[in-house]
């Protein structure tokens, strides 16, 4: 599933979050209601194994990631509040 990023043009201080992300995308938690969060436990080992330190504001770049693929699976299947709707949220 593609959300319309693309490969963007990185701040150099934005390459090791970015280069992480793209290694972790398709390791999320789930249940029956559908998606939760990533796996925490897979992105330390993918960091680990990219030799990619996780600081503080690495790791708020990962999570504002996640946040906002979140939001974008959400909206795409209308379980937002608001339905999605621009507008209609809470």
């Amino acid at each position: 599933m593609r959300f319309g990023w693309g490969d963007p043009e990185l701040h150099p201080e934005n390459e090791d979050a970015w280069c992480l992300w793209n290694e972790v995308l398709t390791q999320w938690r789930s249940a029956g209601f559908g998606i939760l969060g990533l796996d925490y436990n897979t992105l330390h080992l993918e960091a680990e194994r990219l030799e990619i330190p996780l600081t503080p504001r690495t790791m708020r770049k990962i999570k504002a990631l996640e946040r906002a693929t979140l939001e974008a699976i959400r909206n795409d299947r209308g379980d937002s509040p608001g339905g999605g709707q621009p507008g209609k949220g809470a």
